[in-house]
């Protein structure tokens, strides 16, 4: 009984800890004119050459990728959703809206999902990749990720 009820109070501790990981919420306002709100234990992470914008995750390490990166000028939203499903392999979820498009599923290095927007300043691709160790954790945060990519 009491190995039952220490087990019980560790999970609770292990619950309340995710949680309060994830309580506090910071937004990054883009010069190129998107937003994106993260737990506040991302930091930005600079941008690449290529504009690649990178946010790192002094919780996560390296097992959790965000990144933000601009797609080709003249390429329109649902051609941009096009090559990305025919690039892609085990796409467990596409959808194409007037506004954006979301893609999920699986590869080699574990479990991806996109997020591609059209802003003034173009068509911008937000990309989450995870390892399946962090799939509960990383899940349990994303469509508020997700839905403040804009």
């Amino acid at each position: 009984m009491k190995k039952v009820f220490f087990a019980v109070i560790l999970l609770c501790s292990l619950a309340v800890q995710s949680y309060s990981q994830h309580s506090n919420w910071k937004t990054f306002h883009h010069v190129y004119g998107f937003t994106i709100t993260l737990p506040s234990h991302f930091k930005d992470g600079g941008i690449t050459a290529s504009g690649i914008q990178y946010y790192n995750s002094t919780l996560f390490k390296d097992e959790v990728i965000i990144t933000v990166e601009p797609t080709e000028v003249n390429k329109t939203l649902a051609e941009n959703f096009n090559s990305e499903i025919s690039f892609r392999k085990n796409i467990s979820k596409k959808k194409l809206e007037n506004d954006c498009y979301l893609i999920s599923g699986t590869d080699e290095a574990g479990l991806y999902y996109l997020k591609g927007i059209k802003t003034k300043k173009g068509i911008f691709i937000l990309s989450v990749n995870y390892s399946n160790e962090k799939r509960k954790a990383i899940e349990a945060i994303l469509p508020k990720i997700v839905q403040s990519f804009k």
